[in-house]
């Protein structure tokens, strides 16, 4: 249920069931911008075991899964976290889930149809018409609970997406469907949806609330030119729309208006605006592995303060909690900061891992810069209905979202232009030995 799990069971297995190495993966992966868990790959491929978790990047992953799905690969074991196991179809002979909870913010043992899902990967269509799932059980007595809970157990029932205490964004979110619908039926609206069939069943008190508080919420939406009248009618505003597109909530969508409306022209350069981003609710509640004693990562604000600015460093101080929130977003800002210029990955574990409990890995970077970089589509396009004389160009928004996406300096985009598909070690390489185009790369001799 943990990266560290996944590897350390991993580590264990290949040293201890003598299978023989697994060359071909070996030979197939990355060789340019290594992390220290590909390099703990590479040792358990040795031992014919194989781990799959975020924390190895795209080509790693795409490595193993190959090679576990073909019949007659030598690589037999694979120790995953759900990332694959509940959701990639990846069959396996033998399935042994030894773990039942998730970890972290969405802390909470397995549902029932999560382990069918993850004991479904037992059989291979076409090779072994059965397969074998197996629960780990520490005592007798865990034995009989698991089998109850998941064997014999039945599927939980369906849930709404939408949550009841965000009425605000699940109105948001209905109205982006709609080009515009009469003031009277929007409660109705709401109650058609599985969501609201569900909460009037559970609770009849809940039409009565709902309508007293659409009527408080729909004249703020208009003040706040989220919505447009029109006679009886209404409809979600550019700005509206925008933020309803958006992946954010509600909340945060104002709270990212407020933030842009008060920044100045020099903040909504797209850098900074990268770090204005982690100050949003959704990327506070993106894990971010930090200290939660002792001052060892205290110079992350100071650091902040030298790349972007005392302007950036006051606004990620605003809404936070606690010191420690606070540092988390300032090491967000600088592991991104550095990643986009091309720092080693090696190299940015290494300089941001406070120690073994609080572990900074390819996975937790590539996951800060995907949701920064859809929080970034939603940011130029509030800034364009709000500011646009301040808007810096789409193009500008567009390199820095590259540079998200690929991990790479602005000066290393020309590759990108290449005819075939590279990873982040390799891009950084070509870059290292002056090579920045096509163009660069057919003047190359052909050895080099």
């Amino acid at each position: 249920n943990t990266r560290g799990n996944a590897q350390g069971c991993a580590t264990y297995l290949a040293n201890s069931l003598n299978l023989p190495a697994s060359v071909d993966v070996i030979s197939s992966l990355p060789e340019h911008d290594v992390s220290s868990a590909s390099l703990e790959l590479q040792n358990c491929l040795q031992g014919g075991v194989a781990f799959h978790c975020t924390d190895l990047d795209r080509d790693e992953r795409l490595a193993i899964e190959n090679a576990f799905r073909e019949a007659n690969s030598n690589l037999r074991v694979m120790a995953a976290t759900t990332t694959i196991a509940a959701g990639l179809n990846t069959p396996a002979s033998t399935v042994i889930i030894a773990e039942y909870e998730f970890r972290g913010g969405d802390a909470r043992t397995y549902s029932v149809a999560e382990y069918k899902n993850m004991a479904g990967r037992a059989g291979r269509l076409g090779y072994n018409e059965q397969g074998k799932a197996i629960l780990l059980a520490a005592t007798p007595n865990e034995r009989a609970i698991l089998f109850k809970k998941y064997v014999l157990g039945s599927y939980e029932p369906l849930r709404s997406s939408f949550n009841v205490q965000e009425i605000d964004t699940w109105i948001l979110r209905l109205l982006t469907q709609e080009e515009s619908i009469y003031t009277a039926d929007v409660f109705q609206i709401l109650a058609n949806t599985y969501g609201g069939f569900l909460q009037s069943r559970q609770d009849p008190s809940w039409q009565g609330r709902v309508e007293a508080y659409l009527s408080d919420l729909l004249p703020k939406m208009l003040r706040l030119n989220l919505i447009e009248q029109n006679g009886e009618q209404i409809q979600l505003s550019l700005l509206g729309r925008a933020c309803g597109q958006s992946s954010l909530s509600l909340q945060s969508s104002l709270l990212l208006v407020e933030l842009l409306s008060r920044s100045p022209v020099e903040n909504l350069v797209p850098e900074k605006l990268m770090a204005l981003m982690q100050a949003l609710p959704e990327a506070d509640q993106c894990y971010t592995p930090i200290l939660r004693r002792g001052r060892a990562e205290t110079d992350h604000a100071v650091n902040v303060a030298k790349c972007f600015g005392t302007s950036i460093v006051r606004e990620l101080q605003r809404g936070v909690r606690t010191e420690t929130d606070y540092l988390a977003r300032c090491k967000r800002t600088l592991i991104l900061w550095d990643w986009i210029n091309g720092v080693p990955i090696e190299r940015l574990e290494r300089q941001y891992t406070a120690n073994r409990f609080a572990r900074t890995g390819r996975g937790d970077i590539s996951r800060f810069a995907e949701s920064t970089r859809h929080h970034m589509h939603s940011a130029h396009q509030i800034i364009i209905l709000t500011r646009p004389e301040d808007a810096p160009l789409q193009e500008q928004y567009n390199i820095l979202l590259r540079r998200l996406e690929f991990g790479i300096p602005e000066e290393a985009l020309g590759l990108l232009d290449l005819p075939f598909l590279l990873n982040r070690g390799q891009y950084l390489a070509l870059l290292q030995r002056g090579i920045k185009s096509l163009d660069d790369l057919r003047q190359q001799e052909e050895a080099r």
